[in-house]
């Protein structure tokens, strides 16, 4: 019976007859390519997570559309290190600082599987996000001599949306790519990339924004862009 399911579905498949809906979730790696004057900077990749749904329109047995609706953990992180003499003390301090943004995201991708059943695909398109949430959290640490003196965490929250004085904007959008293995009982496997084109400082000022931006910074040609890798496992309803 098992067997003849799995036929049904490969014929289905190939008269590209139905639309489906999906679920799919996973990590992500996560970067921000600031940019000012002239010069471009990438932060330290950042590990987050994504999941949501996907909705597979077949248009014929190989090609198919597939919009989705996605939470995902983007963001970056960097570090600077630098050493200074203070009254005859030499300091070796040490900074970690970690952007979280939290995004709603809304992908859609032309995808193209290379058979019917237990096939690779293929798919590009692009994405529009909302971001709802972010923070940055930061570490210090100061050796004076070579012995620990100071350790200090804070977790500012990070001001969005379109007003003055936001500091990052509420929206995002920018390309997509995929690429992945699906079973025939409906399980995948994907791999893929959103390629932000959008800045999404809003205020010159970022000075309370952590990046890889000097922390001075207070002009207009500073930019900053995410870029995230994600690898996730899914499942299509009805395969």
């Amino acid at each position: 019976m098992k067997k003849m399911s799995l036929i049904f579905a490969c014929v289905m498949m190939t008269a590209g007859a139905y639309a489906q809906l999906g679920v799919i979730g996973g990590v992500t790696l996560n970067n921000q390519r600031d940019h000012y004057h002239g010069e471009t900077i990438s932060n330290e990749l950042k590990t987050g997570y994504f999941g949501g749904l996907i909705y597979d329109i077949s248009l014929n047995k190989h090609w198919s559309v597939q919009p989705g609706l996605m939470y995902a953990l983007k963001g970056g992180q960097n570090g600077r290190h630098f050493v200074y003499v203070e009254n005859d003390n030499m300091h070796d301090v040490k900074l970690k600082n970690k952007n979280s943004l939290h995004y709603i995201q809304v992908p859609l991708n032309l995808v193209y599987r290379m058979g019917t059943c237990n096939q690779f695909f293929i798919g590009a398109g692009g994405y529009a996000a909302t971001l709802v949430s972010a923070y940055s959290d930061s570490k210090m640490t100061d050796q004076v001599n070579g012995v620990d003196q100071a350790e200090v965490k804070e977790r500012n929250h990070i001001r969005v949306g379109e007003e003055s004085g936001d500091n990052l904007s509420r929206f995002d959008f920018g390309l997509t790519g995929i690429v992945g293995y699906e079973f025939s009982n409906g399980l995948f496997l994907r791999g893929g990339v959103d390629a932000g084109l959008y800045d999404i400082i809003h205020d010159d000022n970022v000075s309370s924004y952590q990046s890889s931006l000097p922390a001075t910074v207070n002009n207009a040609d500073a930019t900053s862009k995410n870029i995230s890798f994600n690898f996730g496992v899914g499942y299509m309803f009805g395969r």
